[in-house]
């Protein structure tokens, strides 16, 4: 999921304490927010987001992925 607008930051951070959000890093004007389940993830960026941004569901990148991998590994 992507949303652009301002504040990017604040949002990233508070998403990152949220149920379902595995991962919040901003891109740009962009902030993609990750996580595997679905409805929690949603649930989390809907009730977090407010009427100046806008969310929608995209196609996972490699470099999220790998992003993702590197973290993982980092914690083990």
């Amino acid at each position: 999921m992507a949303h652009p607008g301002p504040e990017l930051h604040a949002i990233s951070k508070k998403l990152k304490t949220l149920p379902g959000v595995e991962q919040a890093a901003a891109f740009g004007n962009d902030l993609h927010v990750s996580g595997r389940n679905v409805d929690q993830l949603a649930r989390s960026v809907r009730d977090t987001i407010g009427p100046e941004h806008r969310a929608e569901e995209v196609e996972t990148s490699l470099e999220e992925v790998f992003i993702d991998l590197m973290r993982r590994s980092q914690t083990t």
